[in-house]
């Protein structure tokens, strides 16, 4: 898959970063139809947080452009706080996973809950796929 760096014009938005101990994600990456393309999001242009629940705040708010998994803004989507400005293209996949004590007997109940849990993921995949089209 090739990947190229791309430059866009976002206008006078600011824009809202994760930091963490290995630094601030400014770069964003986004695919469409097997090509992928790198977004360089200005840092002189930043608010920058180690906190993804107040990243989403200040998008609610306005205060700029943020990158957040569609999980985490599936409510704002539904009630129109957030919208998503490229939806034909793709952030990375990240794998919904759920942790439990392996061992030789798995009790119904947890397979029971396994199963609903990954049944209710499917159906929430599905309605947040249509904020995407």
């Amino acid at each position: 898959m090739a990947s190229r760096s791309i430059r866009t014009n976002f206008g006078a938005y600011d824009f809202i970063l994760l930091s963490s101990v290995s630094g601030v994600a400014n770069e964003w990456r986004f695919t469409r139809a097997g090509e992928t393309v790198a977004f360089s999001a200005p840092l002189d242009r930043a608010r920058e947080t180690n906190d993804g629940a107040l990243a989403r705040d200040w998008a609610v708010e306005g205060r700029g452009l943020a990158m957040k998994s569609i999980w985490d803004i599936g409510a704002d989507l539904r009630e129109g706080q957030l919208r998503i400005l490229l939806p034909e293209w793709r952030c990375p996949d990240v794998p919904v996973t759920a942790l439990f004590q392996r061992n030789r007997y798995m009790e119904p109940r947890v397979r029971a809950l396994l199963d609903f849990l990954d049944a209710k993921v499917v159906e929430a995949a599905a309605e947040l796929e249509g904020f995407l089209r």
